[in-house]
C-alpha cells in the first residue's frame, strides 16, 4: 500500500494521476494547504520542505520508503509499476528531457503568476505582463513539440505527460487560452479524457 499525501494543486494532481495510471494499491491522504496542514510537525517529518506531494510506500524490503519531490515520485512509481516509461532509448531520453524542462524551465517561468494569483506577492502590472509574455513563449514551445508528436516523448503516453499536464489546470493564472495552442489543447484534452484522470482533474476537494 502506498500512502499519498496530496492536495489539488498542480503538483498534487501529478501524484494522484500517476498512482491511478499505474494501478498500484494506494490511498490519498488530503493535506489541506488552506489550513496549514503541510506545516504541521507530523507532516514535516514526512516532507521537510513542507509542500505536497509526498508518498510512503509500505511495500518495500527493509521497511517503508518515504519520498518527496513530484518528479522523483513519478519516476519511482513508473519504475515500480513498469508503466509509462518508454522502452526505446530515444523515447526515454526525450521523456526525461521534457520532465526536466518542466521543472527547470516551465515552472520557474510561471511561478510568479501563481504567487500573484494566490496573493502571495503583489500584482505589479509590468511584472505580470512580462510573466504572461514568458508563459506564452513556454506554451509555444509545447505547441511546437506537440504539433509534430502525439505525446511529449513520441507516440505513446508516458510519465512526462503525467508530469506536465496537471500544470495546465492553472492556465487561467498564466493568461493562456488553449484555443491559441491547438496542438497543446488536443494533447491536454486527450489526457483529461483518460479514465485514470478523473480524480486528478476533478475540481472536487479531496476528502
Amino acid at each position: 500500500m502506498i500512502d499519498c499525501y496530496a492536495w489539488k494543486t498542480g503538483n498534487g494532481r501529478k501524484a494522484i494521476l500517476m498512482l491511478a495510471e499505474c494501478g498500484l494499491p494506494h490511498r490519498i491522504i488530503p493535506i489541506d494547504l488552506s489550513k496549514g496542514e503541510h506545516k504541521t510537525p507530523e507532516y514535516t517529518k514526512i516532507n521537510p520542505n513542507q509542500v505536497i506531494p509526498a508518498i510512503i510506500d509500505h511495500d518495500v524490503p527493509g521497511g517503508p520508503l518515504t519520498l518527496f519531490e513530484s518528479g522523483a515520485i513519478l519516476l519511482y512509481l513508473a519504475d515500480k509499476s513498469g508503466k509509462l516509461l518508454p522502452a526505446g532509448a530515444r523515447e526515454r531520453g526525450t521523456c526525461y528531457q521534457w520532465m526536466f524542462w518542466h521543472s527547470a524551465t516551465f515552472v520557474p517561468g510561471v511561478i510568479a503568476l501563481h504567487l500573484m494569483a494566490q496573493g502571495r506577492i503583489p500584482r505589479e502590472p509590468a511584472q505580470e505582463q512580462a510573466a504572461r509574455a514568458r508563459a506564452r513563449v513556454l506554451y509555444g514551445m509545447l505547441e511546437t513539440r506537440l504539433a509534430g508528436s502525439v505525446y511529449l516523448a513520441g507516440n505513446d503516453y508516458c510519465v512526462a505527460d503525467v508530469m506536465m499536464a496537471p500544470m495546465l489546470t492553472r492556465r487561467a493564472w498564466h493568461g493562456i487560452d488553449l484555443a491559441d495552442f491547438p496542438a497543446v489543447k488536443r494533447w491536454y484534452d486527450a489526457i483529461v479524457a483518460r479514465p485514470a484522470a478523473a480524480e486528478a482533474f476533478s475540481d472536487k476537494p479531496l476528502k
